[in-house]
């Protein structure tokens, strides 16, 4: 999945950010790995023996590291073979069903399981490096002309996330609910949004869910409302300002959820439209570790980053912080320029849903460059069957922030005392706290107060590009 594109821009060259990390593993806490990840592919087909051999390379170093848990990125092992449903056949294999029957099924060298090379291999990684693994594959599912939902050609495709413990056991699989783009072309559906969570050997609760997912209520935020803590994000991503950069977005729903967030994305920063970079691992908002870069992997190569994280509630430990990201720009937002006369609103009336969304910033400039426009931004967009409301201050980098010639920026000099952005949401939306400052780093939790639908910002050490409210509707709208 990757959000909508337009325009493809700069990207900075952070590979040196790409290094396994040690730290010392407590009963309290467990290991993290997430991997972001090339794979080798060309149009329409793909190499997976290859891939699979750097999944088993990445294994092998999160092995070294202590790790417990390593997340692949969705799409990893195909690639993007969205031409059309039979492009990627070739690709899909049939899976155990769910829930798992009382039979212990671990497919690594197990004969049942040789025409579904895939998933067995998945399963040998694990087992060989004695690590909880949970990757992204296409899975198939034949029906039959009684079933009314069967496609013509007779078979469910599914973008299918599989989990194997550490001996190499199948454990759960989860089945994408919302596709993007041209998945709707090659995938399909389950009836409705499936809720999965599973628990690891080292005592630790997730729930799973994929890419496009995590902008719904359901299936993400439901587990969260059910109580579960932690989650695997596998992901394919395509940056896009002011308020879907991968990394930014990641730790805004991890703060406003209050839970930890493994996050792994596809790597691939300068194919045309789909600039897609940004991993992170995270702990109520706090960045533990994240990695993004505008380097070109070679074919089936990925980076994987580690963090300790607490078994139970906590902000794990911080290991480093980003410092860029490859973007485009989302079209149709209104802007107000910013004078410096404060406070200011902006508000825009949505047709369809016959609902007003006014936007309204209190700032203080502490350090301002004329020749640097900000703009106050607001947005209702319906995305599938949801509504997004959007408040957003952002730099632009033309006089007017119009977005038909808005070319996005890489870094600010303008620093803010104070700022406070707050959005009239409807009741029961859910507002989520996104921020970037210079050269795309992350602000610290400690930076961000969100107190109903008013986000605060004080104590910001660089000058920001953007600060977004980015709410999901109630559902009635």
């Amino acid at each position: 999945m990757v959000l909508n594109s337009l325009v493809i821009i700069f990207i900075l060259n952070l590979g040196h950010l790409c290094q396994p990390f040690s730290l010392p593993l407590t009963n309290q806490h467990f290991k993290a790995g997430v991997v972001e990840f090339t794979p080798d592919q060309a149009i329409g087909s793909a190499n997976v023996t290859q891939n699979l051999l750097a999944f088993d390379n990445l294994a092998t170093q999160a092995k070294a590291k202590e790790v417990q848990i390593i997340v692949f990125p969705e799409d990893a092992i195909t690639g993007y073979i969205y031409l059309h449903r039979n492009a990627i056949y070739p690709y899909l294999e049939e899976l155990p069903p769910i829930p798992l029957s009382a039979t212990f099924i671990v497919p690594c060298k197990n004969k049942k399981y040789a025409e579904q090379p895939i998933f067995q291999e998945l399963s040998c990684i694990a087992l060989r490096h004695n690590v909880v693994l949970v990757a992204n594959m296409g899975e198939k599912q034949p029906c039959n002309a009684s079933d009314p939902s069967c496609p013509p050609d007779g078979r469910y495709q599914f973008n299918t996330n599989v989990v194997f413990e550490k001996d190499g056991s199948f454990v759960t699989k989860y089945h994408k609910f919302h596709l993007y783009g041209g998945e709707t072309k090659v995938f399909d559906v389950p009836p409705s949004p499936e809720h999965v969570t599973f628990t690891t050997s080292f005592g630790v609760t997730f729930g799973v869910f994929t890419c496009y997912d995590i902008l719904f209520r359901d299936p993400a935020l439901y587990l969260v409302e059910k109580g579960v803590q932690n989650f695997i994000f596998p992901t394919a991503w395509g940056s896009q300002l002011p308020y879907f950069v991968s990394i930014a977005f990641q730790q805004a729903w991890s703060l406003k959820t209050g839970t930890t967030l493994l996050a792994a994305n596809f790597h691939w920063p300068t194919f045309p439209f789909l600039p897609g970079t940004g991993s992170g691992i995270y702990s109520s908002g706090t960045p533990l570790s994240t990695f993004v870069s505008g380097d070109d992997f070679a074919s089936a190569s990925g980076c994987l980053i580690v963090a300790e994280l607490p078994k139970g509630p906590g902000t794990g430990q911080v290991i480093e912080s980003p410092s860029g990201v490859g973007l485009y720009w989302a079209k149709g937002i209104h802007f107000s320029i910013l004078n410096g006369t404060s406070p200011v609103s902006i508000s825009y009336r949505e047709p369809t849903l016959n609902t007003t969304l006014t936007c309204s910033l209190t700032y203080k400039f502490e350090k301002h460059f004329s020749s640097e426009t900000y703009g106050l931004g607001v947005l209702i967009h319906k995305r599938d069957n949801e509504y997004n409301a959007v408040c957003t201050l952002v730099k632009c980098t033309n006089p007017t922030c119009s977005d038909t010639s808005f070319q996005p920026t890489t870094s600010a000099s303008t620093m803010f005392g104070y700022i406070s952005l707050a959005g009239n949401f409807p009741k029961g939306s859910v507002v989520f706290p996104i921020a970037i400052s210079n050269h795309y780093k992350l602000l610290p939790t400690g930076s961000l107060n969100l107190d109903s639908n008013t986000l605060t910002v004080k104590n910001a050490q660089d000058p920001l590009i953007f600060i977004s409210l980015w709410s999901i509707l109630p559902p009635q709208m």
